[in-house]
């Protein structure tokens, strides 16, 4: 499970990864993948999809002249709404508020 869990990370910024391109790169169907994918996790795609968000979350903070659109397009999300819906679902605010409110906590006091 580790090696698909890093095949995912090190492909997150892939929008065209799926449990389908995942099985085929690690030589199993996608039966297989779901077989073996641990039951107390979530689902492969809700892992891609949540590795996603977690990786754009740490860019919002360390590329701040990055527009949200362009930072959700490099981070696998094929459509930036997507992208903010389910950053909000995660973090319970808006990408723009989360960038804002940790620019304003950078700041020197």
């Amino acid at each position: 499970m580790a090696v698909i869990e890093k095949y995912i990370d090190d492909n997150i910024r892939d929008s065209s990864m799926s449990p389908a391109t995942i099985a085929a790169a690690h030589h199993i169907s996608v039966r297989q993948l779901y077989k073996i994918w641990p039951a107390d996790n979530t689902t492969v795609s809700s892992y891609i999809t949540r590795r996603r968000v977690e990786s754009a979350c740490a860019a919002l903070v360390s590329e701040p002249n990055l527009s949200i659109a362009a930072l959700a397009h490099r981070h696998g999300f094929v459509d930036p709404t997507h992208f903010a819906r389910r950053f909000r679902e995660a973090y319970g605010t808006t990408p723009s508020r989360f960038r804002a409110d940790n620019r304003r906590a950078q700041l020197p006091r």
